[in-house]
């Protein structure tokens, strides 16, 4: 890892997990300052973003965005329901769409109980 000035930070990766770095942010963690990450992180040195899987008629969009600023997701947030009727075919479906979309690997999966109490969903 090396520090050049104040704000940069070069993180060199690798893409099978062969001992690089890879630093990455959520661009939700900004905050109110949120709409502005995507310009931001670059400036930083941050190239890899977790971002949440959209709804598949606006991954072109979120498509655009991050290649208009240097970035890739690295990971994406997922929503996945327990009461769904097939749950196991749904979280392949969203690893599918990471892959397939955005070329990641890493889900962050936000699980639900579909409003059920705890103890009888896990």
């Amino acid at each position: 890892m090396e520090f050049r000035g104040r704000t940069r930070l070069l993180a060199p990766e690798t893409g099978g997990g062969g001992g690089g770095l890879l630093l990455s942010c959520r661009p939700g963690s900004f905050g109110s300052a949120a709409g502005q990450a995507l310009e931001i992180l670059p400036t930083l040195g941050i190239r890899a973003v977790e971002v949440s899987l959209p709804q598949p008629a606006g991954t072109a969009a979120l498509q655009r965005d991050l290649a208009r600023h240097g970035l890739r997701a690295a990971s994406l947030q997922v929503d996945l329901d327990l009461d769904h009727e097939d749950v196991e075919g749904h979280a392949a479906s969203l690893a599918r769409r990471a892959v397939e979309e955005f070329g990641t690997h890493l889900l962050f999966v936000s699980v639900s109980t579909g409003g059920k109490p705890r103890e009888q969903r896990y």
